[in-house]
């Protein structure tokens, strides 16, 4: 059974076994620009529970 891997796993792969510090920056940059192209979704807005004023938690009339 053969399979190929992505892209990015021979950019860690040459980053990792490169013989030459030069060859290891090419890798890395080759791999950063591929993560900065990448499009990115928009944050998930999630609402926060609103909670009760601690004076009402205790019973108190503020």
């Amino acid at each position: 059974m053969s399979f190929a891997l992505p892209e990015r796993f021979n950019w860690l792969e040459s980053m990792l076994f490169a013989p030459q510090p030069r060859q290891a920056l090419r890798a890395a940059e080759r791999y950063v620009g591929h993560l900065l192209s990448r499009p990115v979704p928009p944050p998930l807005v999630v609402r926060a529970p609103i909670l009760p004023e601690p004076a009402l938690l205790a019973g108190l009339d503020v």
